[in-house]
């Protein structure tokens, strides 16, 4: 859990929060299955060919995305132009390192405090690492 300034801690957990369920679902719906299709094109070619309510509703749950607090969004975009520069390793993406951080930080001028950090790595552990889903 990121240390967020005592004094904003609760207004910013909720935001955090708020964030980490958005991201999830993203990645969820962004993730590729072994033809190279995601998960989202697969629902929303189902969709289209849904024929009863029941099953268009439970297809467009599916889709459904929290969300992201519009006060945290330029951490979202901070991680997803980070994302999109990182390296791969021999098992697929690699982390986000403190030297690519530091640079993206002092090339772009967006200077972010530890707790921003703390969540953008947060961002990058969900990234690579996606929660199962229930089933």
């Amino acid at each position: 859990m990121p240390r967020i300034p005592q004094c904003q801690g609760v207004f910013y957990r909720g935001l955090r929060d708020g964030l980490i369920a958005f991201a999830e679902a993203e990645f969820r719906l962004s993730a590729l299955d072994d033809k190279g299709h995601s998960l989202r094109a697969t629902l929303r070619g189902l969709l289209d060919r849904a024929r009863t309510p029941e099953r268009r509703a439970g297809i467009e749950a599916e889709l459904r995305v929290p969300p992201a607090p519009p006060q945290l969004i330029y951490l979202w975009n901070a991680f997803r132009r980070l994302s999109d520069r990182r390296g791969m390793g021999l098992s697929g993406s690699a982390p986000l390192t403190w030297p690519e951080i530091d640079a993206f930080s002092r090339l772009s001028g967006l200077h972010l405090a530890p707790w921003e950090i703390e969540i953008v790595e947060e961002l990058d552990r969900l990234f690579l690492f996606p929660p199962k889903p229930a089933e």
